[in-house]
């Protein structure tokens, strides 16, 4: 708590449901107000995750979606 009030930057662990969570609400603003952290925080998780492969985009690719 000390380093928060310092305005330090606290390394957190990355929640082992995080990647469901990310998937269901699809958006970095909702993940971190599901997980009380900074935006910041909640990117460099999905960050982490999508460069080993553990966590794919919520989203279709435009490609991939159907014409309207």
């Amino acid at each position: 708590m000390f380093a928060e009030w310092l305005g330090r930057s606290v390394k957190t662990e990355i929640p082992s449901d995080f990647g469901v969570n990310y998937w269901r609400l699809g958006s970095i603003s909702k993940v971190s107000k599901h997980y009380d952290v900074p935006n910041r925080i909640a990117q460099e998780w999905i960050k982490t995750l999508q460069k080993e492969g553990r966590v794919a985009n919520p989203w279709p690719k435009k490609n991939m979606r159907s014409a309207r």
